[in-house]
C-alpha cells in the first residue's frame, strides 16, 4: 500500500477534470471519483498522467500481487532433488551394461 504525505494529497487535482477534482488515496491508486479514473501510484511517486489512468471500475477488479519476502510462491517443474534423483536414472537407462 502507498503512502503519501497528506499535505501532497491535499493539492493533487484530477489532470482529467476541468473542475480539478480532488484526488482520494485508495491502496496503491489516487482514485478520482468524479471521472472516475485511478492514477497508479509507483515506488511511492504519483503517476498523475491520464494515458496511465485506469477505469477505477479495472482497478477495483484487480487484485494487488502477493509478495512473500524469500519465498518463492510459484511450484518449480521439478525439485531440485528430483532433478539429480531423474538425471541418474536416465544415465542407468542410457549406459550400456555388459551381461555376457
Amino acid at each position: 500500500m502507498a503512502t503519501l504525505n497528506p499535505d501532497l494529497l491535499a493539492i493533487l487535482a484530477c489532470p482529467a477534470c476541468e473542475e480539478r477534482s480532488p484526488l482520494e488515496l485508495r491502496g496503491d491508486y489516487l482514485v478520482c471519483a468524479q471521472c472516475r479514473r485511478a492514477y497508479p501510484i509507483r515506488d511511492d511517486i504519483p503517476t498523475l498522467l491520464v494515458e496511465e489512468a485506469l477505469p477505477l471500475e479495472q482497478m477495483e477488479r484487480e487484485e494487488p500481487p502477493k509478495q512473500v519476502i524469500g519465498i518463492n510462491l510459484s511450484p518449480p517443474h521439478l525439485a531440485p532433488t528430483e532433478r539429480s534423483q531423474d538425471a541418474s536414472d536416465a544415465d542407468r537407462h542410457d549406459t550400456p551394461t555388459n551381461t555376457a
